[in-house]
């Protein structure tokens, strides 16, 4: 669970600074995406289980309203940093900018 929250934590911070450059995080286009918060191929794995890297237990998502970051971890099955887990647990951080309240959610006690 600390990898998860290390790097949710940083595309937090990533999110903070976009939101404070742009005034909203899906405005103007294409707005804070999984490619801005440096999720993707040669990266962190994400946005899908089959990226899962050797170097990582989770794969990254995140969706964005105007004003909100949902940053998803998902623990890596197969392909991932080994040991790997037994179900796909997430730990998921919802950060409302405009209220400044951070929400961490989750299954599997992360």
């Amino acid at each position: 669970g600390a990898e998860a929250r290390n790097i949710l934590g940083n595309i937090r911070t990533q999110a903070a600074a976009y939101y404070l450059e742009t005034g909203a995080l899906n405005a103007p286009a294409p707005g804070f995406t999984t490619a801005v918060a440096g999720i993707g191929a040669g990266m962190i794995p994400g946005p899908a289980a089959a990226n899962c890297a050797a170097s990582h237990y989770f794969w990254y998502n995140v969706a964005v309203s105007a004003n909100t970051l949902t940053a998803t971890a998902t623990r890596c099955l197969a392909n991932g940093k080994i040991p790997q887990g037994a179900t796909a647990s997430t730990a998921i951080l919802t950060s409302n900018f405009a209220t400044g309240v951070d929400t961490w959610t989750g299954t599997g006690g992360y």
